[in-house]
């Protein structure tokens, strides 16, 4: 048998479920236990849903196969009499049941996307759907980010600030912002986001005059010496790298724009800055975790960023008040036009194949990307103190 703590919520897959456990010992059915920890996933049979932090058992039906952890999956079957789960992954499930049963009212497809939006769940999102966000270089509009954590940020303190002064509705926020965590899961795009966010709003007067690009390597340090390991994490990465090219290099994006295309309006440039420079800063890092690259994704994510932002806020304001059968009704059909033109827009760009590069081409390119990269920080910086 094979003990331990879910580290992900167990999920649906076929006949039976997937359990991400994370094992913390082995024994054999006459006591004899010993230590054995890494993380591995297990298939048992039926649909078996346990959430996040729940602690199994399970009973191993091939022991030979116990040699490998974080090789392939184990079949096993759980041991329903050694389980536990705590109080609080239960008040979480609880949460989520709550907000899945708020959304039975909207269409399928609509209500899978705004709770992929809101908590971060996508096993009923449209597969399609995800694979032409992530065949156009755009999945990170779909994935929980700071940009979603904003959005639901400001839909909060704007309802708190009816009632109460702004200061005291953000520091409500920020008392909101560790139950929001562990519902999502420990997400080190969020992090990163709630850590500035209470650097902005509980730091002194010279905190807050600090550099934005300042706090963002604050916080980068912060987390790293904190947990190391996340170095590792694609999600920190992505995210750190997309806000930091934003932050060096779209004011430089924007102007290049704006003499290249005079007639453009400089709201347009500036858009069209940030997603450019978004997709630059995330360039070396694509190409090293994918080994390909859609330059198309600069236009496709400038152009579906709205209807996303449109899509949650509209998403935070149905869940926040109750409606009529009616207004419901308004509610179903706006979200699934939303959604159908969010759907149609990523279909479009599929024509451009984009550009995929074998290993070795992969390295080479991700080398160079990075020193060309690193050479335009350096003369943004450059440009920006002189």
């Amino acid at each position: 048998m094979v003990e331990g703590r879910l580290y992900r919520d167990s999920r649906a897959a076929g006949s039976g479920t997937i359990h991400y456990l994370e094992a913390s010992g082995v024994r054999t059915l006459r006591g004899i236990s010993a230590e054995s920890r890494g993380k591995l996933l297990v298939f048992s049979r039926g649909k078996l849903i346990f959430p996040r932090g729940s602690r199994l058992v399970f009973i191993l039906r091939e022991p030979a196969r116990l040699n490998g952890f974080d090789k392939g999956i184990i079949s096993a079957e759980v041991d329903k009499d050694s389980c536990s789960i705590s109080a609080l992954p239960q008040f979480r499930i609880k949460i989520i049941n709550s907000l899945q049963n708020r959304l039975d009212s909207l269409s399928p497809h609509s209500a899978a996307l705004l709770e992929a939006l809101l908590v971060g769940s996508r096993p009923g999102l449209n597969q399609g759907l995800n694979e032409r966000f992530r065949r156009t270089g755009i999945s990170h509009l779909l994935a929980l980010s700071g940009l979603h954590l904003a959005v639901l940020a400001a839909g909060v303190i704007t309802l708190l600030g009816r009632f109460v002064p702004l200061p005291a509705a953000r520091r409500i926020v920020i008392l909101l912002l560790p139950l929001y965590l562990y519902i999502t899961g420990p997400q080190p795009s969020l992090i990163r986001a709630a850590v500035m966010f209470c650097l902005f709003t509980l730091g002194s007067g010279s905190l807050r005059r600090l550099p934005v690009p300042l706090i963002l390597i604050y916080s980068y340090i912060g987390m790293l010496l904190y947990q190391p390991q996340l170095i590792q994490d694609q999600g920190f990465c992505f995210s750190f790298a997309a806000l930091g090219g934003i932050l060096f290099l779209s004011p430089s994006i924007t102007r290049m724009f704006a003499r290249i295309f005079p007639l453009l309006p400089f709201t347009a440039a500036a858009a069209l800055g940030v997603s450019a420079a978004a997709y630059c800063a995330t360039l070396p890092l694509t190409i090293q975790y994918y080994g390909a690259t859609n330059p198309v994704g600069v236009i496709a994510s400038l152009l579906l960023t709205p209807p996303i932002w449109l899509f949650l806020s509209a998403g935070i304001i149905f869940l926040l008040f109750p409606w009529g059968q009616v207004l419901t009704l308004v509610w179903k059909y706006l979200f699934f036009y939303l959604y159908e033109l969010i759907d149609a827009v990523s279909a479009v760009f599929l024509v451009f194949p984009g550009l995929k590069l074998n290993d070795k081409l992969a390295s080479n390119v991700f080398l160079l990307v990075s020193l060309v990269f690193f050479f335009l920080l350096l003369y943004s910086w450059y440009r920006k103190n002189k």
